[in-house]
């Protein structure tokens, strides 16, 4: 009876020998697996935030200088004096001097899709794309 008992035993030791430390295993090196995984995401992400932010920032640094460019150009500041002193009898050669103007800048400027100068009231007086005049932005 004793032979039998031991036979029984015997398996049992060995599966739960075997078992406890394989699942103990198992759990700590799902864990150590995940952090790890879980820190080279969060590195990846801040990089590639980091790059964007970049990349943002050059843009919004070169439309500032854009704006800054055409704030500069007499054709677009005459246009601008003559809309704000009398919107109504504002002169049409002026209109298409800054049209031309902006529609060659609009030609060099391959990442643009367009350019224009609104006046306060927010409507399009002057536009490289003469479809666009008029509009209120």
């Amino acid at each position: 009876m004793r032979v039998v008992l031991l036979r029984k035993k015997v398996p049992l030791t060995v599966i739960l020998l075997v078992s406890v430390p394989l699942v103990l295993i198992s759990f700590l090196l799902y864990y150590s697996a995940s952090r790890y995984l879980a820190s080279i995401s969060q590195d990846r992400l801040n990089s590639i935030a980091s790059i964007e932010g970049n990349s943002l920032n050059s843009l919004i640094r070169s439309k500032k200088r854009e704006v800054q460019l055409t704030s500069r150009m007499q054709e677009i500041v005459n246009l601008l004096d003559a809309s704000y002193k009398d919107p109504a009898s504002m002169n049409a050669k002026l209109q298409a001097t800054a049209n031309e103007v902006l529609t060659r800048w609009l030609k060099h400027s391959l990442e643009l899709q367009n350019v224009f100068t609104a006046n306060t009231k927010g409507i399009i007086i002057a536009s490289g794309n003469k479809d666009a005049i008029g509009y209120n932005i």
